[in-house]
């Protein structure tokens, strides 16, 4: 900066508006440079949340493979009771 400032001076000419846009420049660089760093950490924290979640669905996995497949019991359903098939036959009174 010096270096620029000296060099305008040199030829006569006012360098504040110059050294006023690179430091615009700097900090608006500064600032995307910050958000940037802030994006990158909670990209890092959701990356270690899903590693966290596939471990423990791993985890889970394994502890269902390790169980004897006679120890599985499959839902049923009830069939249909007559008094609700005698219920769906009854016509309905509509007044």
């Amino acid at each position: 900066m010096w270096e620029l400032r000296t060099a305008y001076l040199d030829e006569g000419r006012s360098c504040t508006n110059e050294v006023t846009s690179l430091y615009a420049e700097h900090d608006s660089a500064v600032e995307e440079q910050d958000s940037i760093a802030e994006d990158l950490e909670h990209l890092r924290q959701n990356f270690d949340g899903m590693v966290a979640e596939r471990d423990s669905l791993r985890d889970e996995l394994e502890r269902v493979r390790s169980v004897p497949s006679s120890s599985f019991v499959a839902p049923t359903l009830p069939g249909p009771s007559v008094d609700l098939i005698r219920d769906l036959e009854r016509p309905v009174d509509r007044y």
